[in-house]
């Protein structure tokens, strides 16, 4: 029995043997596969992180390009705003030549636009100011030489001094001097 015994006893140690060999393989399978399986959740997680980089750059960039466009579109409107609120002033002017209190205004403009000139000067008037200018003014020298919705010209005699004070000019220096500010008003 002796070899029954050593058989016995090989077969055991073989089957101690192949049960380490089994542990010490699938231990090492395992580790391959916690190795092969981390190193695929980094890639997944690098290419998420990569396609969310890029998509969220992409919509940056069109948020960036709809949000300018956007300022533009409303800084557009505002200028238009601004230059229909003129256009409208100007038209709103050109009926204050048909209302009553037109000769005092033209009366005042004329004081304006003269108030230094110590030689004498000349009036340039609209022809339909004519009539009122002489009667305003009589004796001044008054030539109907511009087309104006109201108001006058001024030139020294010698015509080295030349004043405007029209209604078109008025409004031209309110636009240029306070345009920003009234821009700005529209702006908020």
């Amino acid at each position: 029995m002796a070899i029954e015994e050593l058989l016995s006893a090989l077969d055991v140690q073989a089957d101690s043997e192949i049960g380490q060999i089994r542990a010490n393989a699938q231990a090492q399978a395992d580790e391959v596969t916690a190795q092969a399986q981390a190193e695929a959740d980094a890639a997944a997680d690098a290419y998420v992180a990569e396609t969310v980089g890029r998509r969220k750059t992409a919509a940056e960039q069109e948020l960036h390009k709809e949000s300018s466009s956007s300022r533009r579109r409303v800084a557009d409107v505002r200028r238009e705003v601004f230059e229909e609120v003129f256009a409208r002033a100007g038209k709103k002017i050109g009926e204050i030549r048909s209302g009553k209190d037109y000769p005092d205004i033209l009366r005042r403009l004329v004081a304006d636009a003269t108030a230094d000139l110590d030689g004498g000067y000349v009036l340039h008037v609209d022809p339909q100011d004519k009539g009122l200018m002489s009667e305003l003014f009589p004796g001044v020298t008054c030539k109907t030489d511009i087309s104006t919705v109201g108001g006058v010209m001024v030139t020294s005699v010698d015509g080295r001094i030349q004043r405007s004070s029209t209604f078109e000019d008025r409004l031209q220096r309110v636009h240029e001097k306070y345009g920003e500010t009234i821009s700005e008003v529209l702006a908020s």
